[in-house]
């Protein structure tokens, strides 16, 4: 700005001013009493609400559906899969919960590839190649019964 009378009558101007060098105009009907007996505006008390508000809720994720991703999970097969600190035992309690993350992946990266990776016996095999179908690969997982051994990459 050239000169302070043109920054002063700008709407920048108005922005940087400090709270405390406002000029304030309430009238008794724009005050109010909060809990604390503390006096605030009315318009204040609002805001505050609302940041509270906001707050409580809880936060949406949010899904990019226009990336495309390439996955491979790698389950593990082997014999500390029948242990069963989960009832019946783990490999059951993995097998729901991959059925559900593989669908879920699908629903939010309809564009992606997934692939399965199985380790059992000291070697992994690749079950399932990367592809878009969450049916082809929750089946492939169905349908596998090799087990046991060492998990070893």
């Amino acid at each position: 700005f050239d000169d302070l009378e043109q920054f002063l009558e700008t709407d920048q101007f108005e922005d940087d001013i400090r709270a405390w060098e406002k000029e304030f105009n309430l009238g008794l009907d724009e005050l109010q009493e909060d809990q604390l007996g503390n006096i605030r505006s009315i318009e204040q008390s609002r805001q505050r609400q609302e940041k509270l508000l906001a707050k409580s809720l809880p936060e949406q994720k949010t899904v990019e559906k226009g990336v495309i991703r390439f996955l491979y999970l790698i389950v593990d097969k082997s014999s500390a899969m029948d242990i069963t600190d989960f009832r019946p035992n783990r490999a059951t309690a993995m097998q729901t919960q991959l059925e559900l993350f593989i669908r879920e992946f699908f629903d939010q990266n309809p564009l992606s590839h997934l692939g399965l990776l199985v380790g059992y016996a000291r070697s992994v095999q690749r079950l399932t190649d990367l592809s878009a179908s969450p049916f082809r690969h929750i089946e492939a997982l169905k349908q596998h019964d090799d087990s046991g051994g060492d998990f070893s990459l």
